[in-house]
């Protein structure tokens, strides 16, 4: 999050599911959590080696985002993009010291299609001949005096590519009973990148003239 230097918050899209083996919500303060938060502390279990069973898998998954079929081709990354996942758990020495890596990679191609008018809408009093108003004559057969114009319509594509990866290791040493030693190392990135093309006109309201079909009434 490139926000991040503003706020003491953590953006949980940083870490893959795979790479998470519980939660733990404290509500009240303890002297074992650190300090500081306001609602709960959140802590975050990565996998342990030491008293889970033993474990080794891997997966892969085909992702296909069809937005991304939505753009025009200069703006489209790949139709199909993997997901690839991984833990190994074991321990040894008769459980007195335990390893455990988990790791994930994974790629998106994605794409929005967004139509708006960003500076809103200007409301006209077709009686007072003011800046932007149509003349009468431009609109046969009505006697509307009170309409909007869109100020500056406007219509983006955005194609957008990600790529996340993280990795986590675990160590745990048990020397004696009742004593044991963790030490974590978690690597996480995750990059997005995006393309858009913008097309935008601004309503300079020089003229009267008009190709609507104006309805009658006020």
């Amino acid at each position: 999050d490139t926000n991040a230097s503003t706020s003491r918050a953590f953006d949980f899209a940083n870490l893959a599911s795979e790479a998470i083996s519980g939660i733990e919500v404290y509500k009240t303060s303890r002297a074992s959590t650190p300090a500081g938060g306001i609602g709960a502390t959140v802590n975050i279990k990565t996998a342990r080696p030491l008293g889970s069973p033993s474990v080794a898998s891997i997966g892969f998954k085909e992702v296909l985002d069809t937005s991304n079929g939505n753009l025009p081709s200069h703006l489209q990354g790949k139709n199909a993009t993997p997901e690839i996942s991984g833990i190994y758990s074991e321990s040894f020495a008769d459980g007195k010291f335990g390893i455990a890596i988990s790791a994930s990679h994974q790629e998106r191609s994605l794409g929005y299609n967004q139509a708006a008018v960003p500076n809103g809408w200007r409301a006209i009093n077709a009686g007072t001949n003011d800046w932007g108003s149509v003349a009468p004559s431009q609109r046969p057969g009505s006697d509307v005096q009170l309409y909007s114009t869109p100020q500056n319509p406007n219509y983006s594509m955005t194609g957008v590519q990600r790529q996340r990866d993280n990795g986590q290791l675990t160590l745990q040493f048990v020397p004696v009973t009742d004593v044991k030693a963790t030490v974590d190392y978690t690597y996480s990135q995750n990059k997005i990148q995006s393309k858009r093309n913008d097309l935008g006109v601004w309503q300079n309201f020089g003229g009267d003239v008009t190709k609507a079909t104006w309805s009658p009434g006020p």
